[in-house]
């Protein structure tokens, strides 16, 4: 492996020695079946046998590899360990490695992350995308076109520009409304307006394997942690895989509302959550927002000029005013269906172009219930 890749994870982490002797022992062993298969064997199964066996291999104490390995500690709280006590198994890049017989020993969150370790060049970014956390797409739109919400974002600008200036702590931003009202792109306009870099907490890691929510929540914890010296901000899309889809579905941040409560309070870096309901939150939670607007559909004057900028010179100028009519239409399924006609649409006649356009757009917005 690469000890420059330790170097900038102990950093990051602020791992001390024995932390960062126990990280390197653990991306070994995730990596290295020869090592894991000794590992097990040496346990022979048996539980909480695993500080005295780590302390003979790293020569190190056993007080200290406990102390090291504590639920408080770095390698825990950061979600570069987990313990087997406390962690569901999990498949692909998340299988349990030591888990055949339960011998207590912990193991790397994140497999891709230890494979990760043998490569040169590693950087942060490589590290946060590990866990699904990637750089937020450039916004689209600016925030004078969202003229709907403009006392809301009078309110919203000033206040996470003191947040950014004086590094306030616990900063959570709600913004919900039904699909298609431009919640993201709000979000990006917001992060380019403040100057600050923003990062989205994906569904799905690097492998295109979906996360649950227990995964998405760990990776924004590690993606904070990493980050916490930088101009950054986070988004948190589908929040309803957090706190639930509804009144009777519990959902992962009510199954642990204490420890999610304090989480709310202390991240360190500004998170916009992104929900289509404000109903799958519990009122505790709402309280600990601190600012929750909601997103309507914007007015027909502001979804023309969305509309005409996305693709002006493809569709004539009467159906973009047509197109605006329509309160359901979404930025993504204009731009989507504007790139298909633009790809295939060179050979066609101005008519041609507008009812093809005026086609596929009718025919997603049926399948999508409108």
């Amino acid at each position: 492996f690469q000890r420059d890749n330790f170097r900038l994870l102990a950093d990051v982490f602020r791992l001390n020695p024995v932390e960062q002797r126990l990280l390197e022992f653990f991306v070994v062993a995730e990596v290295e079946p020869h090592l894991r298969d000794a590992c097990e064997e040496a346990l022979g199964g048996k539980r909480n046998q695993h500080l005295r066996f780590l302390s003979g291999v790293l020569r190190v104490s056993g007080r200290e590899i406990a102390r090291a390995l504590g639920k408080g500690r770095n390698l825990v709280r950061s979600g570069l360990l987990v313990n087997q006590a406390s962690k569901r198994r999990r498949t692909g890049p998340w299988t349990h490695r030591f888990n055949g017989r339960n011998s207590g020993m912990p193991e790397m969150q994140f497999s891709d992350l230890a494979h990760l370790m043998y490569q040169e060049g590693v950087e942060l970014e490589h590290v946060v995308s590990m866990f699904g956390v990637t750089a937020s797409k450039r916004g689209e739109l600016t925030l004078p076109d969202f003229p709907h919400l403009r006392e809301k974002l009078g309110l919203l600008v000033p206040y996470l520009s003191e947040v950014r200036d004086n590094e306030r702590v616990g900063v959570n931003v709600l913004l919900y409304g039904v699909p298609g009202t431009g919640k993201t792109q709000l979000v990006r306009a917001l992060a380019d307006k403040l100057d600050l870099r923003l990062l989205e907490v994906g569904t799905e890691d690097n492998d295109a394997e979906p996360l649950e929510a227990e995964q998405r929540i760990a990776g924004l914890a590690m993606a904070q942690d990493c980050f916490r010296e930088r101009r950054v901000a986070f988004v948190f899309e589908e929040a309803e895989d957090v706190f639930g889809a509804g009144a009777f579905e519990r959902g992962f941040a009510r199954e642990r509302k204490g420890w999610f409560n304090k989480q709310l309070e202390s991240n360190p870096k500004p998170i916009f959550w992104i929900s289509n309901s404000a109903g799958c939150l519990d009122p505790a939670f709402v309280r600990r927002f601190d600012i929750v607007i909601e997103v309507p559909l914007p007015p027909r004057s502001v979804r023309e000029n969305v509309i005409s900028g996305h693709v002006s010179g493809l569709i004539s100028r009467p159906l973009i005013k047509r197109m605006a009519e329509v309160e359901h239409l979404s930025l993504a399924v204009v731009d989507r269906v504007g790139k298909v006609v633009r790809a295939g649409g060179s050979c066609l006649s101005q008519v041609e172009r507008d009812s093809t356009f005026e086609s596929a757009v009718h025919d997603v917005l049926k399948a999508q219930g409108h």
